[in-house]
């Protein structure tokens, strides 16, 4: 669903000199899972751990999806993809996001799953709306995809 344009991203950072992040290896998955259960009492879909195979985390055009722990950003040696764990804590140290698990954000939207609600969402920063519900993991990451799409042309 995501991955044509998951590819097209690969291909237009492969003309600036830069990759995708490497996949996430075995080892990296089963200590996400274990750490997000524990953590966050969330059991991890596996379209989640299937994307991270592909790319772990993804910093581009504004858009920042969560790798399996704090990572630098491939061509960079100082700018860092949040860890998914560590990022959903500081999420929730607020209060107002315990119900939610956030996969990735911009500056304007969060792409998260809301826990009590059983929805997939993408919701408006700062104020919290959800101004869209999709389906599944790839639905939601296919729309954060498409909203941080450069212009063609």
């Amino acid at each position: 669903m995501y991955e044509e344009l998951l590819e097209e991203i690969a291909a237009n950072r492969r003309k600036r000199g830069r990759d995708l992040q490497p996949p996430a290896s075995d080892a990296q998955l089963a200590d996400l899972r274990k750490r997000a259960r524990q953590q966050l009492r969330y059991e991890l879909p596996d379209a989640h751990l299937a994307f991270l195979r592909r790319a772990n985390g993804l910093d581009y055009n504004g858009l920042s999806l969560y790798c399996s722990e704090r990572s630098v950003i491939v061509g960079t040696q100082d700018r860092y993809i949040p860890g998914f764990v560590e990022a959903n804590q500081d999420w929730r140290a607020g209060g107002s996001y315990r119900d939610q698990i956030i996969f990735g954000h911009s500056a304007n939207a969060n792409y998260a799953y809301n826990t009590k609600e059983s929805a997939w969402q993408v919701r408006m920063q700062p104020t919290d709306t959800v101004v869209g519900t999709v389906g599944s993991f790839e639905e939601l990451i296919l729309r954060a995809l498409e909203s941080h799409r450069p212009p063609q042309g």
